[in-house]
């Protein structure tokens, strides 16, 4: 059975990009996380790169994450009266 990229919901802490990168090449979460934040730092393209990924990847199926939360958030809040005056 061939390995498939997801995004963990078990191992996460935004999206869960960075732990389904780890667990599928078998690496501790920390250095992805430590990787994506040199990127962002020096080239910005950490951080496209991890939308585009938490776009784009599954998730692993055990649980709601990822645009789904925030789009249900909208849904949820779009028809809310604003309180600014």
């Amino acid at each position: 059975m061939a390995k498939r990229l997801y995004r963990s919901s078990s191992n996460k802490i935004i999206g869960g990009v960075c732990g389904g990168i780890s667990e599928f090449f078998g690496i501790d979460t920390t250095w992805v996380r430590l990787a994506v934040v040199v990127l962002a730092l020096f080239a910005g393209s950490g951080v496209v790169l991890y939308i585009l990924l938490w776009l784009f990847l599954p998730d692993d199926g055990s649980g709601d994450i990822g645009m789904d939360a925030v789009f249900d958030f909208y849904q949820a809040h779009r028809d809310r009266p604003s309180t600014r005056g």
